[in-house]
């Protein structure tokens, strides 16, 4: 797996997902809801990760470097959270067909 550039990673709004989860805890079954729970909380530690990320980026640009063995770990490390998100989609998209019984 490759590191992904850190410019191409963005923070999703965390008032927009808050909203999602209200409107999906209103109109679906208890397991769509779970599901997306648990989408909600790795993508609460992406946006954390992120955040951290970029500001020890912004360091070593201050610094006149360019990369370290942290930035790596931590953009790798960014990449796996974000292929963990697409799995948590994939298995939201499969319960919520479920839910609606198609």
């Amino acid at each position: 797996m490759g590191c992904p550039p850190l410019a191409d990673l963005t923070e999703t709004e965390d008032e927009e997902l808050d909203r999602l989860i209200s409107q999906v805890r209103t109109v679906a079954g208890k397991q769509v809801y779970e599901e997306l729970r648990g989408l909600m909380t790795v993508i609460h530690r992406f946006n954390r990760m992120l955040d951290q990320t970029a500001t020890y980026h912004q360091r070593l640009r201050d610094d006149g470097a360019v990369d370290d063995s942290t930035a790596i770990s931590q953009r790798v490390a960014l990449g796996d959270v974000a292929e963990e998100i697409t799995k948590k989609c994939e298995a939201l998209e499969e319960t919520i067909r479920r839910d609606l019984g198609g």
